[in-house]
């Protein structure tokens, strides 16, 4: 199961708004909207496979983060 807290952690550790979110992942050519964000973190909906490769790459976190049970915060080195 996603979990989206972990998404929102990893954005508010930046103290960015659902706004600033959109706006830095339009830099990497990742168009989403704040509406589609926040469904997510709220675990109302799931991103798609290449939307969760993209949120991880921007992150420098593996996919599993979102995942992993453990709660592993590793970053990708």
């Amino acid at each position: 199961m996603f979990h989206g807290e972990r998404l929102k952690k990893l954005r508010e550790d930046r103290s960015w708004s659902l706004q600033d979110l959109v706006f830095e992942l339009a830099k990497i050519d990742f168009r989403i909207t704040r509406q589609t964000i926040d469904l997510w973190e709220n675990g109302d909906t799931e991103p798609r496979a290449s939307d969760l490769k993209s949120l991880a790459d921007f992150f420098g976190v593996t996919t599993d983060f979102f995942f992993d049970s453990e709660g592993n915060k590793q970053l990708v080195v």
